[in-house]
């Protein structure tokens, strides 16, 4: 999510995360995968508001 919507303190996040516990490998590559999810929510949601696409 903090990728999808753009984060300014992006690499100082993932720095915080890596310190704790870091990233699986082969993590950026899933980013699109994670990102579909609330994509498609606000396709519905917003297909629900206004009646069209």
């Amino acid at each position: 999510m903090l990728v999808l919507f753009g984060n300014d303190h992006l690499d100082h996040i993932l720095d915080g995360y890596t310190e704790t516990t870091p990233l699986a490998d082969g993590w950026r590559a899933r980013i699109p995968l994670h990102q579909l999810h609330p994509l498609l929510v606000h396709l519905v949601c917003s297909v629900a508001v206004t009646g069209r696409l």
